[in-house]
């Protein structure tokens, strides 16, 4: 995966090259106690928007639809999660083709994701990793497509293996947003236009049902997400 553009503010807004030129202790700090840390108007919002409309003309009937109502025991209700996943890499709950996955790949690059992906990493890696404490190597990109209602309860991460998500949601018609587990209650990170929130393993979460906006059209959380796995020193 290569960066076909030579200049990092066709991915990265002027607040995001700040904050990438500043020390990341802070942040690591951040990220050490909440394995999640959270960059505002970090990625060209207008630029991320118009890639993922075009794309999901393309790859929108190769979506895996991942559904698991709510477990209701005497006195409670947990887990339940509803919402699409579209990836071209392997994982569990898919019933892709080989044919079906190299069509993702293929819209992917074509979108300009692919290559979104490849000048943010070239601009911003090093400080990711000065945030996580630990080398990365890019894997691929996927998207979580969340329509109206679409959710994921609070859980657990069961992921433990070593790698951290890079998410970037993009929105239609709805105000969304994530919540993880900080000093012992669930607190949002809202899904501004251009945020950026590296998640590490482990951590507890969740994503809120996607309301519909009045007088709007069909809402749609799009969460862009780059898998950046530990790489061995």
């Amino acid at each position: 995966m290569a960066c076909k553009s030579a200049v990092a503010e066709d991915v990265i807004t002027a607040s995001g090259r700040d904050m990438l030129a500043r020390p990341a202790d802070e942040l690591r700090a951040r990220f050490a106690a909440l394995k999640i840390v959270q960059f505002d108007d970090f990625v060209r919002a207008d630029v991320l928007s118009r890639i993922v409309r075009h794309m999901l003309l393309m790859v929108r009937k190769y979506a895996v639809r991942i559904e698991r109502p709510h477990l209701v025991t005497p006195g409670s209700m947990v887990d339940g999660r509803r919402f699409w996943r579209i990836d071209g890499g392997p994982f569990a709950e898919s019933w892709h083709t080989d044919a079906d996955r190299a069509a993702i790949r293929e819209a992917f690059d074509a979108s300009g994701l692919n290559a979104f992906a490849a000048c943010l990493l070239a601009a911003a890696q090093p400080t990711f990793e000065a945030v996580v404490g630990r080398p990365l190597r890019y894997d691929r990109v996927f998207l979580l497509d969340y329509g109206e209602g679409d959710f994921i309860a609070p859980h657990g991460d069961t992921q433990t293996s070593g790698r951290i998500l890079a998410q970037m949601p993009v929105t239609f018609n709805c105000r969304t947003a994530f919540r993880a587990l900080r000093a012992g209650w669930m607190e949002p990170f809202y899904d501004d236009p251009g945020s950026l929130r590296l998640m590490g393993p482990g951590i507890w979460h969740d994503a809120l049902p996607v309301p519909r906006l009045p007088g709007e059209g069909a809402p749609e959380r799009v969460v862009v997400t780059v898998r950046l796995p530990y790489r061995e020193e």
